[in-house]
């Protein structure tokens, strides 16, 4: 394995996020399913942790072009609703997504 500059070796030597924060979130990330309103809190937890200025959680259903589920943390919605080449990437994607699923049928 390629040492590091500072000696460390293999790619294990370095930690994201520590284990019983990984667990912590993992856990908020459950609660969400039960009470979505909880989405905000969850994703500034995800950013303070791994070092992120913003985040977000899309449900996109491709075969209706159509957002379903968007909660954010620390942007407006708004605003990525409005840009539409924010949109027509989620679209892409959805439709690439459909195109994979179709051909593991």
């Amino acid at each position: 394995m390629k040492p590091f500059d500072d000696g460390r070796t293999g790619s294990t030597s370095t930690v994201l996020i520590a284990p019983h924060r990984l667990s912590t979130v993992v856990g908020a990330i459950y609660d969400c399913a039960i009470d979505p309103e909880r989405w905000r809190e969850t994703l500034r937890e995800l950013c303070v942790d791994l070092r992120c200025m913003f985040s977000n959680i899309i449900l996109f259903d491709p075969g209706h072009s159509k957002v379903r589920f968007l909660k954010a943390w620390n942007y407006d919605v708004d605003l990525i609703l409005q840009n539409k080449g924010y949109l027509e990437d989620l679209m892409l994607l959805g439709q690439q997504l459909q195109f994979g699923r179709a051909a593991h049928r």
